[in-house]
């Protein structure tokens, strides 16, 4: 099914941090992993998202609530030209 949610930015831990860069799975984030609400999506929950196609939902952040997520992007003005905007998704499993 189909689902309209928020993207935004995501937004991490310090560079010094000893935990940054894992996810709250555990897993190192890289392109294709997505934080959100997880009791909106589950942990592990795969996602198709419209603009910038598959990905896990491997984390949750402090911010993300409700039908919000955010998608590790490796560059910056990556994230910046995607942008924060309103998209279709398709739950994959």
């Amino acid at each position: 099914s189909d689902s309209v949610l928020c993207l935004r930015e995501m937004i991490g831990k310090s560079p010094g941090d000893s935990d940054y860069g894992i996810t709250a799975t555990g897993i190192r984030v890289r392109p294709g992993v997505v934080a959100a609400d997880w009791n909106v999506l589950p942990p592990g929950t795969r996602i198709w998202i419209e603009g910038y196609g598959e990905a896990v939902v491997e984390d949750k952040g402090g911010m993300i609530k409700g039908c919000k997520i955010d998608i590790f992007m490796d560059k910056h003005k990556m994230a910046l030209d995607f942008g924060r905007k309103i998209v279709r998704i398709k739950i994959l499993n």
